[in-house]
C-alpha cells in the first residue's frame, strides 16, 4: 500500500512537471507573437513610426506650401524660382534644416529635415510642389505642366553620369495627356512606358535627354446635376432624382426613359478617337433583351457600337456589342454607383470600370457619324433600355485614358 501510494505521488509530480513545461513553451510563443507584433515590418511600433513620419511630413508640405503663397503675396504674385532662396525658406521655416538646391532649368528641390525625418520636395516653374521619396540613388522627378499641343521637354533634363540608377516621372496637367515621350541615354534610345510616363534607368552611364509632348483633352458634352435644359439634347420620360452620387442625377427608371444626344459627328469629332465616360446605379436587368447603356451609330450590325446590361445565368452583366462582336465582361451589383468609360483609340475600343482595364476589342469598321448618340436604350430598337440612374455624362474628343486610373480624381 505505501509503495502505490509512493508510485501516485511521483506520478502526481510527473503530471505536474509536464504541465509546467507545455506552459512555459505556450508563453515563450505568446512572448514570441507579442514582440513580433510590437516590433515586425507590419508591427504596431512601425506602424506607429509610419504614422509619425506621414503626419510630420504633411506638415512640413503644408507649411512650404503657405511659405510659397506668403512670397506670391510679397511679390503681387509674380514668383520666380529665383526667388525661393535658402535664405527665404531658412526665414519661414526656421524649425527645420533646410536645404535648397537646383533641380533642372526647370525645377527646384528643398529637403527638410526634423530629427531622423527627411522630407523631399520638387517645385516645378509653376511653383507646383510634389513630394517625394527620400532615396539618394534616385534622380527625382521631371514635370510637365500646361503644355500646349507640340510644346516639348527638350534640353530641360539635368545632364548626369553617376552610373546610379535613375528615376523620373512626366506629369502633366488634368486637362492634357502625355501624347509622345521619347528618351534617350548618350544618344541611345531608351525604352519607356509611354501610358504613364515613367522612366527607370538601372545605371546612368551618359546624357539624358527627355522629349515630351502632351495633348489638350476637351469635353463636347458634360450633363449632370439632373439639368434637362439642354439644346439640342432630346430626354424622353427622363426625371430628375435628387438623391444621386453627387446629389442631382438622371432618372431612367420611368417607362421607355431615355436620351438622344444628336448624331455623333456633332459630339465625337473622330470615329477614331473618343471617350464617354458617367456615373451609373442600374436597378433592374431586363431578362429578355438587352438593357442598353450607350448607343452610338445605330445598332452593331450596321456600324453601331451598343454598350449596355444584360443577364447571363441570371447575374447582372455589362456588355459591349461593336460592329456584329459582343463580349460579355464584367458582373456588376445592382443599386450601388460603378464609373464606366469607353474608350476608342484608333481601332481599339477599351472599356473601363471604376478605374479599371474590363475588356478590350480589336474592331476594324467605320461608325455611322450620321446616325445619334443614345443615352439609356438602343435608339434604332427602343425596348433595348437601361433602368437605373445616371449623372455626369461626358464625351471627350480624345483618348482620355489608356491604363488604369483613380476615378476619385477625374474631375
Amino acid at each position: 500500500m505505501k509503495q502505490q501510494i509512493l508510485n501516485q505521488k511521483y506520478n502526481i509530480q510527473g503530471i505536474t512537471l509536464i504541465a509546467l513545461i507545455i506552459t512555459i513553451i505556450v508563453l515563450l510563443i505568446l512572448a514570441g507573437i507579442a514582440i513580433a507584433t510590437l516590433t515586425g515590418e507590419n508591427g504596431i511600433l512601425s506602424k506607429a513610426n509610419y504614422a509619425k513620419e506621414s503626419e510630420v511630413k504633411t506638415e512640413m508640405k503644408e507649411k512650404l506650401i503657405l511659405a510659397i503663397l506668403e512670397l506670391q503675396t510679397e511679390k503681387l504674385g509674380k514668383v520666380e524660382l529665383l526667388d525661393i532662396t535658402q535664405e527665404y525658406i531658412d526665414s519661414k521655416m526656421s524649425e527645420y534644416e533646410n536645404n535648397v538646391t537646383e533641380e533642372s532649368e526647370n525645377s527646384i528641390r528643398i529637403e527638410i529635415k526634423q530629427e531622423n525625418i527627411v522630407g523631399v520636395f520638387i517645385i516645378d516653374e509653376n511653383l507646383n510642389i510634389i513630394e517625394i521619396e527620400n532615396d539618394v540613388n534616385q534622380n527625382y522627378y521631371h514635370i510637365i505642366t500646361k503644355l500646349e499641343e507640340g510644346i516639348s521637354l527638350d534640353n530641360k533634363v539635368k545632364k548626369i553620369a553617376d552610373k546610379k540608377p535613375y528615376q523620373a516621372k512626366i506629369i502633366v496637367e488634368k486637362d492634357y495627356r502625355l501624347e509622345n515621350l521619347f528618351v534617350t541615354m548618350a544618344g541611345e534610345e531608351i525604352a519607356v512606358n509611354q501610358q504613364t510616363g515613367e522612366i527607370k534607368i538601372e545605371s546612368v552611364t551618359g546624357d539624358i535627354e527627355i522629349i515630351a509632348t502632351a495633348k489638350k483633352i476637351t469635353n463636347t458634352l458634360m450633363l449632370e446635376g439632373g439639368n434637362l435644359e439642354i439644346e439640342g439634347i432630346t430626354s424622353t420620360n427622363i426625371t430628375t432624382y435628387e438623391e444621386g452620387k453627387f446629389g442631382a442625377c438622371y432618372d431612367f427608371t420611368g417607362n421607355n426613359a431615355y436620351m438622344d444626344l444628336g448624331n455623333a459627328s456633332k459630339h465625337l469629332g473622330t470615329e477614331n478617337e473618343f471617350t464617354i465616360d458617367m456615373w451609373i446605379c442600374a436597378t433592374q436587368v431586363s431578362t429578355t433583351s438587352y438593357g442598353c447603356l450607350i448607343n452610338i451609330g445605330g445598332s452593331n450590325v450596321n456600324g453601331g457600337v451598343g454598350y449596355g446590361f444584360a443577364t447571363q445565368s441570371g447575374n447582372p452583366y455589362l456588355y459591349m456589342g461593336a460592329h456584329r462582336y459582343t463580349t460579355f465582361f464584367k458582373s456588376i451589383n445592382l443599386n450601388k454607383w460603378h464609373h464606366i468609360a469607353l474608350v476608342r483609340n484608333d481601332k481599339t475600343y477599351t472599356t473601363y470600370i471604376d478605374g479599371q482595364l474590363a475588356a478590350q476589342a480589336e474592331v476594324d469598321y467605320p461608325i455611322n457619324m450620321n446616325l445619334p448618340i443614345g443615352i439609356g436604350c438602343n435608339l434604332s430598337y427602343k425596348p433595348e433600355r437601361f433602368i437605373g440612374y445616371i449623372d455626369k455624362i461626358r464625351i471627350t474628343n480624345t483618348t482620355r485614358w489608356t491604363s488604369d486610373f483613380d476615378v476619385s480624381k477625374i474631375y
